[in-house]
């Protein structure tokens, strides 16, 4: 019985030690480098390099740059490398770090942001009728309550906001015949009573014969 004890008192005591020199070898994983960009109006996808001897890795989020940062995910893979943050509001700033860990601790990080946004809107342009062009959009943008669109002439180049719209095409009536028109078109989404806007389509033209 003493024999056994002795024996199992040397294994633990093996044991500990190569734990621990194992502990004292393995050193702290450097800092992902990380990338932010926005996937959906809602959604804001993390990308980062993979680290060597990292064990996974843990994501935490804050609305501001310096301070308030929580966990949102530990990854337990090194090979794992992006997470897509869902249901966030539009036109929010969030700002992100990213932390490799392996048994000897973490990692430093750095600070990245995005800002979930609409997608910019696509639109066509073309005449149908006699003093009439037809503005349609190429596709819906996801989470837009309505769209904006400007128009202005060859005569004065000055944007003007004309009307709004929810369908994907809308006619334009009474233009001036020989007469080159813009148009463009910006997506809206009402976000707690507050207007947010996706970026300008690229201006398109049409000569109203």
């Amino acid at each position: 019985m003493k024999k056994l004890t002795a024996l199992l008192l040397v294994f633990v005591m093996l044991a500990v030690t190569s734990a621990s020199a194992f502990a004292a070898s393995a050193k702290v994983p450097s800092a992902p480098q990380v990338k932010a960009a926005s996937v959906s109006y809602q959604s804001i996808t993390l990308t980062w390099n993979k680290v060597k001897n990292a064990s996974g890795y843990i994501i935490y989020r804050s609305t501001k740059s310096d301070s308030g940062f929580k966990t949102i995910k530990t990854i337990k893979s090194s090979k794992t490398v992006s997470y897509t943050d869902k249901s966030l509001a539009t036109g929010k700033v969030y700002y992100y770090r990213v932390k490799a860990y392996n048994s000897a601790g973490k990692s430093s990080y750095e600070t990245v942001s995005a800002i979930p946004s609409l997608s910019k809107p696509v639109i066509t342009v073309e005449q149908v009728t006699s003093k009439c062009n037809r503005v349609t959009l190429k596709r819906k943008i996801d989470g837009a309550s309505y769209y904006e669109i400007y128009i202005a002439n060859a005569r004065n180049k000055v944007y003007r906001l004309i009307g709004t719209f929810k369908s994907s095409r809308i006619l334009m009536h009474d233009q001036i015949s020989n007469m080159v028109y813009y148009y463009k078109v910006r997506a809206c989404r009402i976000v707690n009573g507050r207007k947010v806007y996706s970026a300008f389509s690229k201006v398109k033209s049409c000569l109203v014969i």
